[in-house]
């Protein structure tokens, strides 16, 4: 198949006319690795185009890189729909011989941005960064740098913005959701209850009172005398309420 003629398109591809009237786009890359500009001779030109195929997810795959640091997990995923596999970690391979992929300055910048503008703890970093398929022990090591007292500081802001902003919760129930809101960001259980040991957090009468007309508003629909106090205290206790206050409420 011979070349009839090239046509400039872009900074690094050409238009090449073929003697059949075909047209196809190739990089200068693949014209000079082939000699074509020579022999003006394609032999085999399923096995052009898949090296015509590198070159574009590389040159693809460099751009992608330019706007924020990637993984090799998240480029093969937003690449694979189009290239195959074998181009897909060919082009893998070699970007990551010329540096342009490494994991060890991605999890640095990773963990310091989750660090300083998220609510993530260590825990939900780490899940993160694993389900990228990153060395954990890469991870860790840098997620052990960050001292205790960062995390303790970021708990407590945390948990002192849930206080503040209570309207609904008991002082137990309050506590509790601070503990399981914390734990599933990926903060360390123990670390969540010291700082919640320090808060002496009471409950609050409106609360309770905006609480149980409520509840009884709702089971007052279905129940009635010793059923309907059974059923108010159950609800109540199980929303953090003190069986006392409950009882005087409902005298």
């Amino acid at each position: 198949m011979k070349i009839v003629s090239y046509e400039k398109k872009g900074i690094d591809k050409y238009k090449v006319k073929l003697d059949n009237d075909d047209v196809i786009t190739l990089y200068d890359n693949v014209i000079l690795n082939n000699n074509l500009l020579i022999t003006k001779e394609i032999e085999d030109i399923d096995k052009l185009l898949k090296e015509n195929d590198f070159y574009e997810l590389y040159n693809k795959t460099i751009r992608y890189l330019g706007t924020k640091l990637r993984t090799r997990k998240e480029i093969y995923n937003h690449f694979k729909i189009k290239y195959d596999r074998d181009t897909l970690n060919e082009v893998l391979d070699r970007i990551t011989k010329e540096g342009y992929l490494n994991d060890d300055l991605y999890v640095k910048s990773y963990v310091a941005d989750q660090v300083n503008l998220s609510n993530n703890g260590y825990y939900k970093i780490l899940r993160d960064l694993t389900n990228k398929d990153i060395d954990e022990s890469l991870i860790k090591e840098y997620l052990d740098e960050v001292e205790d007292s960062i995390w303790i500081n970021k708990i407590t802001k945390l948990a002192e913005k849930k206080i503040k902003s209570n309207t609904k919760y008991s002082s137990s129930y309050l506590k509790e959701k601070i503990l399981y809101d914390l734990n599933t960001l990926g903060y360390d259980k123990t670390m969540i209850l010291d700082v919640i040991s320090n808060y002496d957090i009471k409950d609050d009468e409106d609360i309770f009172n905006k609480t149980y007309e409520s509840v009884y508003n709702k089971l007052s629909k279905k129940y009635s005398g010793n059923e309907l106090k059974v059923q108010l205290i159950n609800k109540l206790m199980s929303k953090g309420f003190k069986y006392s206050e409950i009882k005087d409420k409902i005298k």
